[in-house]
C-alpha cells in the first residue's frame, strides 16, 4: 500500500518471550514533553507501547513535531523455539486518512478542471490543480526531510533491546 514504508519485517530475539517484551518495554517512553522542552535537537526517544499482542513504536525528537513520522506496528510471535517481533513501518492512521482525503479532493478537482477546460476557454482551474500537485510535492519533500533515518533508528533500538 502507498502508506507503508516497508513490507512485513521480523526481528529475532535471543531472549524468552516475556523477557523480550519487558526489555523492549523498558526502552520505550510514554511522554516526551520534557525532551521537547529542554532537549537538544539531536536527542531522540523511542515512544510507544509494548505488549505481547500489540507493539506500537515511533521516534520522537526534541523540538521537532512531525506527524508524518513512520510508526512500527507489530506483535510478538513464538515458533520453532524462537521469539520474533513481526510488523511493519507505516504511517499513523490519522495521516493515512488525511492524505487519502487530500488525494481524493485533488483528483476530484482534476476531473472538474478537465470538464471546465473542455466546456469553456477558462484555464485558471488548471493553475489551481497544478498548485495542489505542487503542494503535495512540497509536503512529501518536508515529510522525507523530517523523517530521515527514523526507520533505521527504530530498527536499531529494537535489535538492541531484543539481543
Amino acid at each position: 500500500m502507498i502508506f507503508d514504508y516497508t513490507k512485513n519485517l521480523q526481528f529475532e530475539s535471543s531472549k524468552p518471550l516475556e523477557e523480550s517484551v519487558e526489555s523492549l518495554s523498558s526502552k520505550t517512553h510514554q511522554s516526551y514533553w520534557k525532551l521537547f522542552l529542554s532537549g537538544n535537537v539531536h536527542d531522540s526517544l523511542l515512544m510507544g507501547s509494548v505488549k505481547k499482542e500489540k507493539v506500537k513504536l515511533c521516534r520522537k525528537r526534541a523540538r521537532i513535531i512531525n506527524s508524518l513520522t513512520p510508526f512500527f506496528y507489530g506483535k510478538f510471535a513464538q515458533y520453532n523455539g524462537k521469539v520474533y517481533l513481526q510488523g511493519k513501518f507505516t504511517m499513523h492512521p490519522f495521516v493515512k486518512i488525511f492524505l487519502t482525503v487530500y488525494l481524493a479532493v485533488l483528483f476530484s478537482f482534476l476531473l472538474i478542471g478537465l470538464i471546465i477546460l473542455f466546456d469553456s476557454s477558462s484555464q485558471s482551474f488548471g493553475v489551481i490543480w497544478l498548485g495542489g500537485c505542487l503542494g503535495l510535492l512540497v509536503l512529501l519533500w518536508i515529510w522525507k526531510k523530517l523523517s530521515f533515518g527514523n526507520i533505521e533508528w527504530i530498527s536499531n533500538e529494537i535489535k538492541t533491546a531484543l539481543n
